[in-house]
Parts: C-alpha cells; structure tokens; sequence
C-alpha cells in the first residue's frame, strides 16, 4: 500500500500530466480518531459548523486542506452511511424498519460542491494508483502529452504496423495503390 507521501507524488504527477485545474484527491479510510492526520481540519470540532461531503472534497481540492469528516463533522447522511458511520436513518414519516432512501443528485448539479461544469469525478482503488501514474506517464513518452499536442489534419499519416497488417488481411494494399 501506498504512502501519504507517495499519494501526494501521484497527486502532482496527474495535476502535471493531465493539466488539472483542482486538486486530485485522495481519500483514508481510518479505523480511529488517532488515524487522523495531524493538521487535518475537522469542521465540527475546529469551527463548530458541518459540511457535506462534497463541500469537504471541495476545500481539498481548492484550497489543498486536509480535511477529516467524521459523523459529527457531516452535514449530509448519504456519506455517514455509505462510509459504514451510522445505520441506514429511518425518515420520521415512514414505517420503523424502513430505510430511507436518498435522493440522487441530477447530473450537472455542482451548486454545493463547487465543481465546474467541465469537471468530473472518478475514484480508482488504491492498489491500481500506480499502475494508472505508471500508464500515464509512458503514454505520454509514446504519444506527446497534453500541452504540446496539435490538432492537425494529416493525410496520408505514417501507418503504424497493426494498421499495416490489418490492410494487408483485407486485401486492400492493391485499392490504396490505385488511389495515391
């Protein structure tokens, strides 16, 4: 498993490979209040308010704060939930027994986490980190990288082998012939 210190380098060479106008985040999951790193915010206990969630991501992201959300620091139940916090609340006006369920956000809706229209989200597990930083990085040795690229249109570009061989399967060396 990876270290802070190494997250924090996959974190700089995503902002650098993919041009990242925010943060990438990494997200613990910590068994003890004491897992918590030190300097992390805690909204609660630190300024005795609440976040949601997404709010939480978009302090780290924007502002590069640590920041620990335990049950007590929440202000939305989906997350206090979903992270295994507290049972499935009951709604008041439902039978006992009978789970809430959440509303799902519409797409686009960025109004509380503060993302952008071109932003996503997309989660990758822990042990695949590296792998996906080691892919980026070699794709950009064999591709170019983002910033330098060009959008040219060119005819006749230099085929690479596959393209080579799948022509030849179908035949088509003698049609190209013709056309050149």
């Amino acid at each position: 498993m990876a270290t802070i210190k190494q997250y924090n380098e996959y974190g700089e060479t995503l902002e650098k490979l993919l041009i990242l106008r925010t943060s990438p985040l990494a997200v613990k999951m910590i068994e003890k209040e004491s897992d918590i790193p030190e300097g992390a915010f805690r909204p609660k206990k630190d300024k005795g308010y609440h976040y949601a969630q997404c709010q939480a991501f978009a302090l780290s992201r924007r502002e590069k704060m640590t920041v620990a959300m335990l049950k007590e620091d929440n202000w939305c139940p989906a997350p206090i939930t979903a992270y295994g916090l507290d049972e499935i609340p009951e709604r008041p006006n439902m039978r006992a027994g009978e789970p809430m369920s959440y509303e799902k956000f519409e797409p686009g809706e960025y109004e509380r986490a503060l993302g952008g229209e071109d932003e996503m989200m997309f989660s990758v597990p822990a042990d695949k980190v590296d792998g996906l930083i080691s892919d980026l990085i070699q794709s950009e040795g064999r591709l170019g990288n983002y910033i330098t690229s060009n959008m040219i249109m060119m005819p006749n570009f230099p085929q690479p082998e596959h393209y080579k061989m799948a022509f030849k399967r179908w035949a088509w060396t003698t049609i190209r012939a013709n056309f050149r």
